[in-house]
C-alpha cells in the first residue's frame, strides 16, 4: 500500500499573503524615500531667481500597473508653473543667484534639472530600494 502524503495549504497561502501584503509595504516605502530624495536633488539643479521654483517642486508616490511609482513635478496651480517647462527645456544663461547656488550644492544649476536629478542618481535610487526591500 502506499503512503499517503497530506500537506494542508492553508498555513502556505497565509504566510503567503502575508508576506505579499509586507512587500507592498516597503514597496511604498521604498518609492516614498526615492520621491524624497529626487525632490531634494531636483530642488539641488533648479535655477533660482526668487526661488520660488525650488519652492514648487513636489514628489509624491502613485499606484502605477500595479506597483507604485515615485514622481517629482511642478504643480500646474504653484507660482512657478509658468516658467518651470521653459527653463527645463530651453537653453539659457543662468544668473548669479544660480551660480551661487551651483557653488554651494555642488551640483549643476539649470536646464533638464528634472531629468539630471534622475540621471545623476540612479545608483542611488537603486540603492534606496535595495535598502528598504531588504528591512
Amino acid at each position: 500500500m502506499a503512503d499517503l502524503f497530506r500537506w494542508n495549504t492553508n498555513e502556505l497561502q497565509a504566510g503567503i499573503r502575508r508576506a505579499l501584503l509586507e512587500n507592498e509595504r516597503q514597496a511604498l516605502a521604498g518609492m516614498t524615500d526615492v520621491s524624497h530624495f529626487l525632490r531634494g536633488e531636483t530642488q539641488k539643479r533648479t535655477p533660482i531667481r526668487e526661488g520660488f521654483l525650488t519652492g514648487d517642486v513636489t514628489g509624491t508616490v502613485v499606484r502605477y500597473r500595479g506597483s507604485y511609482a515615485a514622481v517629482v513635478f511642478i504643480p500646474v496651480n504653484s507660482t512657478s508653473a509658468a516658467y518651470a517647462i521653459p527653463l527645463h527645456e530651453n537653453k539659457y544663461n543662468i544668473g548669479e543667484l544660480s551660480r551661487r547656488k551651483m557653488l554651494k550644492t555642488g551640483k549643476l544649476v539649470g536646464r533638464k534639472y528634472m531629468v539630471r536629478a534622475l540621471d545623476d542618481n540612479r545608483q542611488k535610487i537603486v540603492g534606496i530600494l535595495k535598502w528598504r526591500l531588504m528591512k
